[in-house]
C-alpha cells in the first residue's frame, strides 16, 4: 500500500513530488525530483 504513494511519483514527478513533500518532508521531495532514490522513498513513506 505504501508503493501505491510512490506509483504517483512515477507517472507525474511534478505532482507527485509536491505531494510527496508534502507528505514526508523536503528531503524525500529532492529523492523523488532524481527518480534515482526511489526505493528510499518508499522505506521513508
Amino acid at each position: 500500500m505504501k508503493i501505491e504513494s510512490i506509483s504517483l511519483v512515477q507517472p507525474s514527478q511534478d505532482a507527485g513530488t509536491e505531494a510527496v513533500g508534502h507528505f514526508e518532508g523536503r528531503s524525500v521531495t529532492r529523492a523523488a525530483v532524481r527518480g534515482e532514490d526511489r526505493s528510499s522513498v518508499a522505506g521513508l513513506a
